[in-house]
């Protein structure tokens, strides 16, 4: 174990995010002696000798992206840590400052192709505006991740925009923890079980979800549907009931979360239960080329899913021949395949372990959390 203080700061995500917390600060935990998480929280708390200090959560975007970040860089300099490693690119002005004026190593972490991101941003208003936003930041973000001393990326395929940029470039990538089985829920299961997990969000599917439930329900009434995570935007989740209520749909679609973050212990207990995973994207430049963390978690539960068929996902989904493609916008055909895969359960298993086994095989953390330890032991030296 290193004698060392590693920071990892986020602004905009929860204290329990996934990949900040479970997986990369509770990896390092293992390694080093002291290692912090400054994010959002009610207050400051240990878990799994990861020490998580608060700063306020902010529903203004505004006050956090000064008055969080200026807070968060505060908290930063007071632990004079060896390694700070951020999450957000709104902080990366305060992670110049501290790469300016202290002996520390900093690394930037991008979780997102920020250039198609801001281009699809529904708050930011006019297409001319959003392209010039686009084109502002990614310039100024390859032009200042030369001067960090690290840049990880979540993603393979943001080796195409950052390469050269920075001379340690490494994909850590967000393949899922393996985990013992959790507890059970009290969950009374007598219909086919599907579910969404993750932000809900516009642009993350959450309409052509509803729409494949109204028009399931019409065919049968043999299912529901839980939705697991937190909304984006907050007043979505009034929209969202509101469309459930007026489509009588109560029974058949549970929300759960909301305007709370679900902590991945409380996920990994509905997937016991889970038939099927949905992953209905939109058609859109920015996530044509992802393959989300959904796919993995789903996978290693067992759970076969239906995607949208962006050429890079089918190709995915039938080289591991775990779930099936759909145009996300056909709800006759998605409700057709639901069903199929209702009536043909030796089909829809066969795909789940398929899917559990090339998890295992190929797209576990463990590698990810070796790269991570050596990246740290190169920086610390």
């Amino acid at each position: 174990m290193k004698d060392s203080r590693i920071a990892h700061i986020t602004t905009l995500h929860s204290a329990f995010d996934t990949r900040i917390l479970y997986k990369e600060c509770k990896s390092l935990a293992k390694y080093f002696k002291e290692v912090y998480l400054i994010a959002p929280s009610e207050e400051n708390f240990e878990i799994d000798k990861v020490k998580i200090v608060s700063i306020p959560r902010f529903k203004n975007r505004f006050l956090r992206m000064t008055l969080g970040d200026f807070i968060a860089f505060r908290k930063a300099l007071s632990l004079k840590s060896h390694i700070y490693h951020f999450h957000d690119p709104e902080f990366i002005p305060w992670a110049v400052l501290l790469e300016k004026f202290t002996r520390a190593k900093v690394i930037y972490d991008v979780h997102e192709d920020y250039f198609t991101s801001i281009k699809e941003k529904n708050w930011i208003k006019g297409n001319i505006f959003k392209n010039l936003l686009a084109k502002l930041f990614n310039y100024l973000e390859k032009h200042v991740a030369k001067m960090f001393d690290a840049v990880v990326l979540a993603e393979d395929y943001y080796q195409d925009s950052f390469k050269g940029i920075n001379k340690r470039l490494i994909e850590i990538l967000n393949y899922p923890l393996t985990y013992e089985k959790p507890e059970p829920l009290k969950l009374s299961k007598n219909t086919f079980s599907i579910v969404y997990s993750g932000t809900v969000s516009e642009n993350r599917g959450i309409w052509n979800i509803l729409k494949v439930a109204l028009k399931l329900n019409e065919k049968t009434s043999d299912f529901k549907i839980y939705i697991i995570g937190k909304f984006n935007p907050e007043t979505l989740e009034d929209k969202v009931k509101d469309f459930i209520l007026k489509n009588n749909l109560k029974d058949k679609v549970e929300i759960v979360g909301g305007k709370e973050y679900v902590k991945r212990e409380l996920i990994d207990s509905f997937y016991q239960y889970m038939d099927l995973g949905l992953v209905l994207i939109p058609y859109s430049t920015h996530y044509d080329k992802k393959l989300p963390t959904k796919f993995f978690e789903y996978m290693l539960a067992g759970i076969p899913f239906l995607g949208t068929n962006f050429p890079r996902w089918t190709k995915f989904v039938e080289e591991n021949r775990c779930g099936l493609t759909v145009n996300p916008n056909d709800f006759d055909e998605i409700a057709n395949k639901i069903q199929y895969l209702m009536k043909h359960p030796d089909e829809r298993e066969l795909m789940g372990q398929n899917g559990r086994k090339s998890v295992l095989a190929k797209y576990t953390w463990d590698k990810e959390e070796e790269k991570l330890k050596k990246l740290y032991e190169e920086l610390i030296r």
